[in-house]
């Protein structure tokens, strides 16, 4: 995951916009948020195919998330997208927390399956904190603004490296039985 999330900057940083940065959130994101599920699954049991499903689930969630640069640019155009003033919606601390807590909701009513939450969580934060690499973190409006750059090696990984091992728990509080989660 790491050696992953490395090749990306290496490799897909310096290609021009256009092509990089789909690069980028396609591997950077997508496949990361894939993968600390499939690691968080393996650390409870043999891997199923639905937590292969779970997997691409989160890494859609993740990539999807991206969606709010076209929104926020009115645009479908990469360029609008990627020259926005401010960080968009989706990308905000407040953004994060809100959907994560309604999910929550969702779930404890039996509206969604009761993982939904983590899944959210992992995707979202995930991609929030690997953006806030070369941005920092916005908390929320304009007005809120954004912290510093969350340096990468002495947080970023470190933080990275301990997801599986507490979404690997957050699953097991859910269901200690794991074999039985719904889809």
């Amino acid at each position: 995951m790491f050696v992953l999330d490395s090749c990306c900057r290496t490799f897909f940083e310096p290609l021009p916009q256009s092509i990089g940065v789909p690069l980028d959130t396609v591997v950077g994101h997508g496949v990361v948020a894939g993968l600390q599920w499939l690691l968080a699954s393996r650390l409870n049991q043999h891997l199923t195919s639905q937590d292969w499903v779970l997997a691409c689930l989160c890494s859609l969630v993740s990539l999807g998330m991206d969606v709010d640069h076209f929104i926020a640019g009115g645009s479908l155009s990469m360029k609008a997208a990627l020259n926005l003033q401010t960080r968009p919606f989706a990308h905000t601390v407040a953004f994060l927390v809100t959907v994560v807590f309604f999910v929550y909701l969702a779930a404890s009513k039996g509206l969604l399956p009761a993982y939904t939450p983590l899944l959210v969580a992992t995707a979202f934060g995930g991609h929030q904190l690997r953006d806030s690499t070369k941005r920092g973190f916005t908390w929320g409006p304009a007005a809120l603004g954004s912290s510093p750059l969350t340096p990468y090696y002495t947080v970023y990984l470190p933080i990275m490296a301990l997801v599986p091992l507490l979404l690997s728990r957050g699953m097991s509080l859910i269901n200690p039985n794991r074999h039985q989660l719904p889809i």
